[in-house]
């Protein structure tokens, strides 16, 4: 078999405003679980962008993550049109500025539609730039995705929280988008992988944690039992996600 180098692509740091006082919050207990459970890299994104402000979020975002190459920074990111980050090119060229190459948006909490007159300009940005968006399916639903992927086609658009009963949508999304995809912290339908990579490709999906709300474990076994090629685990452990950042656009 070949190496196998996973790279989580979904895990949130710092304090949550409402949280169980055992759960791991601090970056150096995501370091520690990231080396008793073998996974090299991690992309992450701070508790504060999704339910405080993303501007101080991001801010505390790189410096949890500066010397600390194991993790890769996602910024989140508004509408341009209150111009709170800028302009899109702005908000984009302060992401790229920083290293970071993967971004979010949850428009539910921070009360804005995800559609074209709203998000129309960032959404065309990150495009032109082929950053990875993270939307999460409590915030963007899979249809809304879709749409997404087909004004945008050359952007990377990754649904999180994806799970088992939504497949039916999910592969008729699949059939029309190709650049529409799927982290694996939901995934646990039985021989889902089995079912759609000979299909769609493992292409379609990150590995993913959802850290600190679910262990890795389980994660990594899922696709480590997978009875695919190994070829295939290799991409979706974290060749898909590296792909991904390697492809982006200054």
């Amino acid at each position: 078999m070949s190496k196998i180098d996973f790279f989580d692509c979904r895990a949130m740091i710092g304090r949550r405003t409402v949280t169980d006082e055992k759960e791991p919050y601090k970056t150096e207990d995501l370091l520690t679980d990231m080396d008793y459970f073998g996974i090299k890299d991690t992309l992450v994104h701070h508790a504060n962008s999704k339910e405080y402000d993303p501007n101080v979020g991001n801010d505390c975002l790189l410096r949890e993550t500066d010397g600390r190459p194991a993790l890769h920074g996602s910024f989140a990111f508004l509408p341009a049109a209150t111009r709170e980050q800028g302009t899109a090119e702005e908000a984009v060229g302060r992401m790229l500025e920083a290293g970071c190459r993967a971004a979010w948006m949850w428009p539910k909490t921070q009360a804005f539609p995800m559609n074209e007159m709203t998000c129309g300009s960032i959404l065309a940005e990150l495009e032109k730039h082929r950053i990875p968006l993270f939307l999460d399916t409590s915030e963007v639903s899979l249809g809304q995705a879709a749409a997404i992927c087909g004004s945008h086609s050359n952007l990377p658009v990754i649904s999180t929280h994806v799970g088992y009963r939504s497949l039916r949508e999910l592969y008729a999304i699949w059939e029309r988008h190709k650049n529409h995809h799927v982290d694996t912290s939901m995934q646990t339908t039985h021989c889902g992988l089995e079912d759609a990579c000979p299909r769609f490709g493992a292409e379609r999906y990150l590995f993913g944690t959802n850290w600190p709300h679910f262990t890795a474990g389980a994660a990594i076994a899922h696709v480590m039992y997978a009875r695919i090629p190994d070829e295939d685990k290799v991409k979706i452990a974290g060749g898909n996600l590296r792909r991904m950042i390697e492809e982006v656009r200054p």
